[in-house]
């Protein structure tokens, strides 16, 4: 599984992307996550216009990654998951 991950990390890195703008632990006894992002940018020249939607695999860092290098060589920590719920952008509950 790590092999395939780190093959398939190259998309990460040129993937539109969003800012996150809360996050909040949302069960104590599982690594469930919140969050709440920006609105998109409406500029199409941009790759800030990420928007979750329910299953997508997504990749969470403190910077955006520029190149697959970034995430591969130790440059910067990153937290992969799912998207199990969305609801226009908003990933927090009520």
């Amino acid at each position: 599984v790590h092999a395939d991950i780190f093959s398939s990390l190259d998309d990460y890195a040129q993937a539109n992307f969003i800012k996150v703008t809360q996050v909040r632990n949302l069960d104590a006894k599982k690594p469930i996550l919140g969050f709440q992002v920006a609105k998109p940018v409406k500029d199409e020249k941009s790759k800030e216009t990420y928007v979750p939607a329910e299953h997508d695999i997504i990749l969470m860092t403190s910077q955006k990654p520029w190149h697959v290098s970034d995430l591969t060589q130790n440059k910067a920590s990153f937290v992969l998951g799912s998207v199990l719920e969305s609801e226009d952008g908003f990933l927090l509950p009520g």
